[in-house]
Parts: structure tokens; C-alpha cells; sequence
């Protein structure tokens, strides 16, 4: 899979970490190898970086939001030298200029105020940021503006609107969910995010009791024991393990079955999911050694690119199975995801803290 990804990054104008060129460096980054992790994940990011223009889009899994971030990342895991101001100044202020105008109307992490945030979030833990900087209170501010205007796009949304979104993290309530679970740990406005924080849980637990059991929902489970207080409700407790049991005998996507592995494995600690992630992680490379590259990602006749993001790309694929091999899956603070508390069964995980 790394010399797939390799030869095709180039081939692909899209720069997101949902469809393009920043999950390949987010990949190759994560690599124990120092050609990948450094030479080739920085080749492409400088590539990455002459393609940004006014005219690329402003969100996180597509656009401004998530390479941000991604550069962000790559600073604070020593990775990258250069600061991440100097490298994306103009394209910071275009998102601050978007959120402070109340120009973005959509709330996914993919695509709305939810992943705006999470840049602003990442921005805020650089180390050479001075609390007291200008900088520092503009990122602040711009945080509490993504919970001021969720807030108000929630209370205004009808319920019909508000029944399209799924459970997914890209493109539904989890995303949310981890978003203001990520916001609540810095303090700010705290009576509006416990607020909100309650609203999109009753909607993920009221859709989970009320739909099809699917994989899909693996994510909103796996969401909700984010929370440490979730591990402390018996009834939560109780139904995440029924769920675990009845999602075994369900047909699972080949495109999403190694992130529900790592998240199974994550969870395995506490619930005894490790058996379901193994069995996941082998139906992933038995198909694999079946089934070409080529024909399972295969590129667009028109452009030539390869579907290679983390949803529904190679990379989607290939980044789980590398952090099931290794134990090292810090690439999920990407998503929000964080240290895993199991503070109702006393036992913790092995992820590193978020903050």
C-alpha cells in the first residue's frame, strides 16, 4: 500500500483529509521509516502547499480547515520545523474572516463550524504560543464563536433538517459531539457547551434506540464513550456490550472495516471487543491479498487520481491497519478523538492524552 499511495499522491488535486493529498502526508508521516515519515510526507506537504489558492475550499475535510490542522499537527509531533503561522497566515485569516462574518451554515466536522474549530483548537496548543498573545485570545474567541453560532444554527434548524444527518463522525453528530467535547475541556462558556453537549447526545442515543443496528453506528458509540461519565451509566454500559454483540453477525463495509477494527481495539479494553477487531483486521487483509489495489482504489479516468482519503480512501484503510500493528494512533486527535477513560471500570487506555 505505501508504494501505491507513493507513486499516485501526485496525481491528485485534491488536498483534504477526506479525499486527498493531506491524508497521504498524514500517512506517510506516521511511518517508522525516516524516507517516508520525513523526506516524502515534506515533499508532499510543500507540493500540498503550492496548490492552496484563494479558490480552495475553507473546511476541514476538504479544504483550508483540515490542512491547517494537519500542518498544526505535524509541528506539535516534531515533524515539521517550520512555524504553522509563517506556513498558513493567509489562509487563517480567510477562516477567521468566515467565521466572524457567520458565513458558514452547516455543522458536520467534514464541512461545517464543528471542524473550523478544531483548527482554532489545534492553533491554540502550539507550545510557542504565549496564553496572553494576541494570537492566543483571537484563537479563543473564534472557538467561542463556533459555540455561539452551533448554538444558534441548532435552535433554528427544524426537526426534519435535523433528522438528515447521520451518526457518522465526518458527516453527522458524532463529529459534534467530539467537537464540543474537545471545546468543554478549555472552560470557555461553559453553561452553552454543557447545553449543547446534551442536545446532540439526546439526538445520537435517541437515533441509536430507534434505528437498524448497522456499523455506522460503531462510531456514535465509540463517540459517546468519549465522555468519561458515559463509563459511569450502567444502562449506557450495558447497551454498548448488547450492541457489541448484535453488530458481529452484520455486514460490514470493506471501505470503513479497519477504522471499526481500531476503534474496536480501543474500546477492547473495556468491553472485550478484541475479538470482534481481530476478526475485522483479518476480513481487511484477507481481501487485500485477494483483491488488487488497483481494482479495490482504483483512479478516476479523468483525472487519474486515486480515491486516497481517510473516508472511503486508501489511506482510511492502510492508516488503521498501521496503528493495529503498532499501537501508535495519535493521528486520531485529527478527529478529535482523545485519551479513552474508563473510569466506570477503573482501567485506562493506552492513547495519549489529547490536550
Amino acid at each position: 500500500m505505501i508504494d501505491y499511495l507513493h507513486l499516485n499522491t501526485s496525481f491528485s488535486d485534491n488536498l483534504g483529509l477526506i479525499n486527498g493529498k493531506s491524508a497521504s502526508i498524514l500517512y506517510f508521516s506516521s511511518l517508522e521509516d525516516p524516507f517516508y515519515a520525513e523526506d516524502i510526507a515534506y515533499s508532499f506537504l510543500e507540493e500540498l502547499l503550492g496548490q492552496v489558492n484563494v479558490a480552495s475550499l475553507l473546511d476541514y475535510g476538504n479544504g483550508f480547515a483540515g490542512i491547517g490542522s494537519l500542518i498544526n499537527y505535524l509541528h506539535q509531533k516534531e515533524l515539521l520545523e517550520e512555524s504553522p503561522f509563517e506556513l498558513f497566515s493567509e489562509p487563517e485569516d480567510t477562516l477567521i474572516k468566515v467565521l466572524f462574518g457567520a458565513r458558514c451554515h452547516e455543522i458536520t466536522l467534514s464541512e461545517g463550524l464543528p471542524g473550523i474549530g478544531m483548527y482554532f483548537l489545534f492553533r491554540l496548543r502550539d507550545s510557542g504560543l504565549p496564553e496572553d498573545s494576541f494570537q492566543a485570545m483571537r484563537y479563543k474567541e473564534a472557538i467561542i464563536a463556533t459555540i455561539d453560532q452551533l448554538n444558534h444554527l441548532l435552535k433554528r434548524m427544524p426537526q426534519e433538517k435535523l433528522a438528515e444527518y447521520d451518526l457518522s463522525i465526518w458527516h453527522g453528530w458524532s463529529g459534534v459531539y467530539l467537537y464540543l467535547l474537545q471545546a468543554k475541556r478549555l472552560g470557555y462558556v461553559k453553561e452553552k457547551i454543557a447545553e449543547l453537549t446534551l442536545q446532540v447526545r439526546k439526538i445520537m442515543v435517541g437515533m441509536l434506540g430507534t434505528a437498524k443496528v448497522s456499523w455506522m453506528h460503531l462510531e456514535a458509540w465509540f463517540t459517546l464513550f468519549q465522555d468519561p461519565d458515559t463509563w459511569q451509566n450502567e444502562v449506557m454500559a450495558d447497551r454498548l456490550e448488547q450492541y457489541l454483540q448484535q453488530i458481529k453477525s452484520e455486514p460490514v463495509d470493506f471501505y470503513n472495516a479497519a477504522f471499526y477494527a481500531l476503534l474496536l481495539r480501543l474500546l477492547g479494553e473495556a468491553t472485550g471487543a478484541a475479538s470482534a477487531s481481530d476478526q475485522l483486521e483479518n476480513f481487511v487483509r484477507k481481501k487485500l491479498d485477494e483483491i488488487p489495489l488497483s481494482r479495490l482504489f482504483s483512479a478516476d479516468p479523468r483525472t487519474g487520481a486515486i480515491p486516497m482519503g481517510l473516508d472511503r480512501g486508501l489511506v482510511g484503510t492502510a492508516l488503521p491497519l498501521h496503528s493495529l500493528e503498532t499501537g501508535n494512533w495519535e493521528w486520531l486527535e485529527l478527529l478529535g478523538i482523545g485519551e479513552m477513560q474508563y473510569e466506570k471500570l477503573g482501567k485506562k487506555s493506552v492513547m495519549k492524552n489529547f490536550e
